[in-house]
C-alpha cells in the first residue's frame, strides 16, 4: 500500500514539476505540481544552471526547507515504529535468554552461563527505542 502510494506520488511529481513539460503548456488542472517539492527543485536547477528567474531562488529554498522540516519527523516516526515492530516480532516473550547450569563439575560448580537464542543478536537496540 505505502509503496504504491509513494510510486504514484513520485510519478505525479515528475510529470507535473515543469521539468519535462513547461507549466505554460500544461492543462490548468495538472498544475498541482506547484504544491509539491519537485517543482521548486526543478526551478532551483533552472536558476543554477541557466540563470532563469534569479530573484525567486529564496522561495525555492524556503519551500524545500519547509517540506524537509515537515517530512523528517514523520519519516523518523514511521521508521522507529517499523523497527520496533520488527524487533518485537523477532522476540518471543521470556525466551530471548536461557540460563543453563553447568552441572556438578569441579570447575563450573555454582556458575551460570547465559546462552542467547539464535536470531536475537540485535535485541540490544530495543533499549534505544524506549521499549
Amino acid at each position: 500500500m505505502f509503496s504504491t502510494l509513494s510510486a504514484l506520488l513520485l510519478i505525479l511529481q515528475l510529470t507535473s514539476s515543469g521539468g519535462i513539460i513547461a507549466h505554460e503548456l500544461e492543462q490548468p488542472w495538472f498544475r498541482v505540481g506547484v504544491a509539491l517539492p519537485f517543482y521548486y527543485g526543478t526551478n532551483g536547477f533552472k536558476i543554477i544552471f541557466f540563470g532563469a528567474g534569479e530573484g525567486s531562488m529564496w522561495l525555492n529554498w524556503v519551500v524545500l526547507t519547509g517540506w524537509n522540516a515537515g517530512c523528517l519527523p514523520l519519516a523518523l516516526l514511521i521508521g522507529a515504529s517499523r523497527s520496533k515492530k520488527r524487533v518485537l516480532a523477532k522476540a518471543k516473550p521470556g525466551l530471548n535468554r536461557q540460563q543453563v547450569g553447568t552441572g556438578g563439575t569441579s570447575s563450573g560448580a555454582g556458575q551460570v552461563e547465559i546462552e542467547e537464542e539464535e536470531g536475537f543478536e540485535d535485541l540490544g537496540n530495543v533499549a534505544l527505542m524506549g521499549v
